[in-house]
C-alpha cells in the first residue's frame, strides 16, 4: 500500500482543522445601528473585553453609577474581561419603548484545543437600558459586580 494516500488525507485534515479555527477565531459580530440600546451593549462588552473600564462605566445610568464607584466598577469588570475577550455576542431580542429598553444577548465563548478540536460554551445575558438625556444607558448588569443592586434599591418596582 502507498503512503501518498496517508499523507494527502493527513494534509487535507491539518487544512480543514486550520480553516476552521482562522474561521472561528477571525469572526466578528455585526455592528449595531448607531444610538440603539443594541449598540450600547456591544460597545460596553467591547470595553469590557479590552479594560476600557472608564469608556465602560460612562455607559452606566446615572442611579447605577450612584451605587456603583468607578473603581468598585473597574475591579470587578477587570475579572470579567476573559470572559468577553474570547467570545462572540449574538443578538437575541430587544424589548423596548421609549424610555426603557432590555436586550438579551448570547455569548458564545469559542476555546481552541491545540493540536485539534475547539469547545463551545454559550449562555445568555440580559441588560436593561434607560434613556438618558436622549442617550441610552445601563442600568441594570446581570454580570457580578461587588456594586450589583436589586432593582428596588435603585426605585424600580415589580409591577
Amino acid at each position: 500500500m502507498s503512503k501518498a494516500p496517508v499523507i494527502i488525507c493527513t494534509i487535507l485534515g491539518i487544512l480543514l482543522i486550520s480553516s476552521i479555527l482562522v474561521l472561528n477565531l477571525t469572526s466578528t459580530t455585526p455592528q449595531m445601528p448607531e444610538d440603539s440600546p443594541e449598540r450600547v451593549v456591544q460597545v460596553f462588552l467591547e470595553y469590557v473585553s479590552k479594560d476600557a473600564h472608564n469608556s465602560a462605566y460612562e455607559l452606566l445610568s446615572k442611579e447605577l453609577k450612584e451605587v456603583c464607584s468607578s473603581t468598585e466598577f473597574a475591579a470587578d469588570s477587570y475579572e470579567q474581561k476573559n470572559r468577553y475577550s474570547n467570545a462572540t455576542v449574538k443578538h437575541i431580542s430587544t424589548q423596548s419603548d421609549s424610555f426603557e429598553s432590555t436586550v438579551l444577548v448570547e455569548i458564545i465563548e469559542i476555546e481552541s484545543s491545540f493540536p485539534i478540536g475547539t469547545s463551545e460554551n454559550s449562555y445568555q445575558e440580559t441588560f436593561n437600558l434607560v434613556k438618558e438625556n436622549s442617550n441610552w444607558k445601563i442600568d441594570r448588569l446581570q454580570f457580578p459586580i461587588n456594586c450589583l443592586i436589586d432593582s428596588q434599591t435603585l426605585g424600580h418596582t415589580n409591577g
